[in-house]
């Protein structure tokens, strides 16, 4: 899915579920978080935020982990889904926004042309 369509259908899921092995990062998880809809994925993905921010489940890799996240978001109540779906909005927008980001790569820049101490934003 791309364009308008893929975003009513995010706008319009309850959940979001993505089990993988393997994520560096899972753009389609901060899709889903940014639309307002927990996420349910594994460790595969690095989403500890998921637990954190409680807006959704971060589970082992597995077929019965995934069972069990499946079954604790089904029997979530409607509302506090939404309040897990405003948890994830807030997450998105307070940590993966582009002037955030915008501005850290530009402090990692102008050390790399310049010198000095690191910005904070280095490891």
């Amino acid at each position: 899915m791309d364009g308008q369509k893929k975003w009513d259908l995010y706008r319009g899921a309850s959940l979001f579920v993505l089990p993988t092995f393997s994520e560096n990062f899972g753009l389609v998880i901060a899709e889903a978080l940014g639309c307002g809809v927990p996420v349910i994925t594994t460790h595969g993905a690095p989403w500890s935020e998921l637990e954190t921010h409680n807006c959704g489940w971060w589970h082992p890799i597995g077929q019965q982990a995934l069972e069990d996240a499946l079954g604790q978001a089904l029997a979530t109540p409607g509302r506090t889904l939404q309040e897990m779906g405003t948890r994830g909005i807030a997450l998105v927008r307070g940590r993966y926004n582009s002037h955030r980001y915008g501005d850290e790569f530009r402090a990692m820049y102008k050390w790399l042309a310049n010198g000095g101490s690191a910005p904070s934003c280095i490891l």
